[in-house]
């Protein structure tokens, strides 16, 4: 669309075209306590059937695979598509800046990735700090814990009664239909925003561009910033991609030179990025001004450091329980599963205790030190006196304590990353954010493989033969099979509890780091906070019905 002529003199323009932080701000007002309910009750049952969808093909997954001989690229299509919604978080960020995110084509792709970081975008857009953080886990809370459970229980009723590729379309249909509500009310909410003048026009990527194939190509390459989207994409893929790869259960592959040399490049690729787009890069995927703010490096430091923690002893927990601990695969599921639902919780009442205590950094702290006291805990948990392990409540108490502890942090530092930035950084650092959480992850389950792979078939050759010592290594069916007991069984138990224990001292360590960091994020004030933002909105509002008032006034 081409652009009005327009006056630069002009304070609605210089407000609301130069700075888009402001108008956003100016934009929030428009929500009513009714329109934005309605939009978090549409975002919850979005939620609800994305949700589902994830829980359900979980099921399907195996067979799908397997019918097209392709069950042994399980875990290549896991680590690809890992390591895509790590890259991928800046890049969709960088592109929703680019055009009015706040319009009904938020929703236009319902892509894993792509609803994570607009559905984060939407809701920092139109809450206040002090409700940000409610609003922000609200539709995610009340709908995982129950398609935790009934997304499985779906999936197989539907392998049952129809067909795997029934399980994968029918989502093909129920997602869009779910979607219209959200996308109308969005709707809806921009054709008033262009009412009042608070939208002027619907960029688009080309706007502004030049003539000339070969200048718009240069226009499209600089707003995009391809050069840094190339550098940070190879840079993340060629880091993940070998630590990802060897992982828990591959760790020889350290031992091959290709697996190096690629993380080498990768981090040199990395640190590439981070100068082009620090020194030579028009419109950076990544603005300096961004990440060089205390909070963000703090938030996004410290969610690596989270993640990393859990990572580092949670890969090998089901199996240690079911060996060293005799837990049925049930037991040891329902472990897991209560950190799953603590987090959702504790993300919960984080949010409600930043409504009523309106500062972030006595949350992060409590937060922190939840992280540390449950990934110390199974220190003692994991070996008992050296002869046994905890029973499964106080396994399900550790990890409810952990899952808790990671709602609280993860909430309030989002919630503290976002307050000392303009609402127009907002997008592409909570993409950051969000990628150093899958970085994390990652570097967590790297280090937890090669410790549990050199730990426990060390420990196991003390015990047994070479060749024994591998088929006991290698499946859990295996060392399962001697009787409870038995020489061979307390032994193996031994080996595991020790090993399981080693992990357990090494997540402790990662999360003391946590310790250090939480005393470097600055507190934040939410009320006073979004004081200062409501009377700048005010201002921008009040000028453009100052404008409207003119006569022949340019917009109307």
């Amino acid at each position: 669309m081409t652009a009005k002529p327009q006056n630069n003199d002009d304070p609605v323009v210089s407000v609301v075209e130069e700075r888009p932080g402001l108008a956003t701000d100016a934009l929030r007002t428009l929500w009513t306590p009714r329109a934005l309910g309605c939009a978090i009750g549409c975002l919850l049952v979005m939620n609800f059937f994305m949700n589902m969808t994830v829980y359900t093909q979980n099921v399907y997954e195996p067979y799908a695979t397997s019918h097209f001989d392709g069950h042994s690229l399980l875990s290549t299509g896991s680590i690809i598509n890992g390591i895509v919604r790590i890259v991928a978080y800046p890049l969709l960020a960088k592109l929703a800046d680019l055009t009015n995110h706040q319009a009904g084509g938020i929703f236009d792709s319902l892509g894993d990735t792509w609803w994570n970081i607009t559905q984060q975008i939407f809701v920092a857009d139109v809450t206040s700090l002090v409700n940000r953080g409610i609003l922000f886990t609200l539709p995610e809370s009340l709908s995982a814990i129950p398609t935790l459970y009934g997304g499985s229980y779906l999936g197989e009723h539907m392998l049952l009664s129809s067909t795997w590729r029934w399980g994968y379309g029918m989502w093909a249909i129920i997602l869009p239909v779910t979607a219209i509500p959200t996308i109308s009310i969005m709707l809806w909410m921009g054709r008033r925003a262009k009412r009042m003048g608070l939208i002027r026009e619907r960029l688009s990527l080309m706007h502004g561009a030049p003539s000339g194939a070969l200048s718009r190509t240069y226009h499209i390459v600089t707003q995009l910033d391809i050069i840094g989207a190339f550098l940070l994409i190879g840079g993340l893929a060629m880091t993940l991609l070998p630590m990802t790869i060897a992982g828990r259960n591959n760790t020889d592959r350290w031992e091959r030179p290709s697996s190096i040399i690629l993380l080498v490049v990768g981090v040199l690729t990395f640190i590439a990025f981070l100068v082009w787009d620090g020194k030579f890069a028009p419109n950076p995927i990544v603005p300096y001004r961004t990440i060089k703010e205390r909070n963000v490096i703090v938030a996004c430091v410290s969610v690596i450091f989270i993640a990393a923690s859990d990572s580092v002893y949670r890969p090998f927990l089901s199996s240690f329980l079911q060996v060293a601990g005799h837990y049925s695969p049930g037991a040891a599921t329902r472990v897991d599963n209560a950190q799953r639902v603590a987090f959702n919780i504790g993300a919960l009442v984080s949010g409600i205790c930043l409504k009523y205590v309106k500062q972030t950094k006595p949350i992060i702290m409590l937060g922190v030190g939840l992280i540390v006291l449950a990934s110390g805990l199974p220190i003692y948990l994991t070996n008992i006196s050296g002869t046994h392990i905890a029973n499964e409540a106080a396994f399900i108490t550790s990890k409810s304590i952990l899952g808790v502890g990671r709602g609280f942090a993860q909430v309030s530092l989002q919630v503290s990353l976002q307050a000392v930035l303009e609402s127009d950084q907002i997008a592409v650092a909570t993409a950051v954010y969000l990628s150093s959480i899958g970085f994390g992850s990652n570097l967590g389950v790297t280090i937890s493989g090669a410790m549990w792979n050199s730990l426990l078939l060390r420990r196991l050759n003390n015990y047994f033969s070479k060749t024994e010592s591998q088929r006991i290594f290698g499946s859990i069916v295996v060392a399962k099979k001697y009787k409870v007991g038995s020489i061979e069984r307390v032994a193996i138990d031994k080996c595991y509890r020790e090993t399981q224990q080693s992990l357990a001292i090494g997540s402790v360590c990662v999360s003391s780091v946590l310790l250090v960091l939480v005393f470097f994020a600055r507190n934040i004030k939410l009320r006073e906070e979004d004081t200062k933002r409501e009377l700048r909105a005010e201002k921008v509002v009040d000028s453009i019905k100052l404008e409207e008032t003119k006569p022949n006034a340019p917009y109307g």
